[in-house]
């Protein structure tokens, strides 16, 4: 139906749609295919935590701003939003432990790079991305470590750092009124 409607109002952009459905593909079944085996899930988790991090380092570095938010990089006239990208990495690199799931070590370094990547996402002024981030991050940590106390000490650090946020960014408070 999508491509129905770009051939018919963009003719022009339905070469690069179908490359972008492509592309999309490949990673699908890439990401399923290196699920299939834990033992692979657990190596590539870190690749993914690389990835993620390095896609908003470079949106950051590089990116473009649209509505506000430094989300948007163009190549060559292909726009890409890699915080999208780094949200799959997120929840690989969260979800991918499956046999070490209460390690208390485990979850302090999810934290960490939880606290890394909405960093990132705040300095890019994508604080809607960032709430996307942080409710998968509740849910994770939550099936993670099985303690409701988890999940109510991640929300009053969200809630002390939203006032902290505000006040050095209050152009955020219109954007989520809006």
């Amino acid at each position: 139906m999508a491509m129905a409607v770009i051939c018919s109002t963009s003719p022009g952009e339905a070469v690069k749609q179908l490359v972008a459905v492509g592309l999309g593909l490949v990673f699908f079944l890439t990401v399923g295919w290196s699920l299939r085996s834990l033992e692979r899930a657990k190596r590539i988790r870190y690749v993914a935590a690389v990835a993620g991090m390095s896609l908003l380092v470079v949106t950051l570095l590089f990116g473009q701003v649209y509505y506000g938010a430094k989300n948007w990089i163009v190549i060559h006239g292909i726009s890409l939003q890699p915080s999208e990208i780094a949200k799959v990495c997120f929840v690989y690199v969260g979800a991918s432990p499956l046999e070490r799931l209460l390690k208390k070590r485990n979850l302090v370094l999810f934290i960490a790079y939880t606290v890394a990547l909405c960093g990132l996402l705040a300095l890019m002024n994508d604080f809607g991305t960032a709430m996307v981030f942080f409710v998968a991050f509740l849910m994770i940590a939550y099936l993670r470590s099985g303690s409701i106390g988890t999940v109510a000490l991640a929300c009053t650090a969200l809630l002390f750092a939203g006032v902290i946020g505000l006040q050095i960014a209050p152009h955020a408070l219109r954007r989520f009124a809006a």
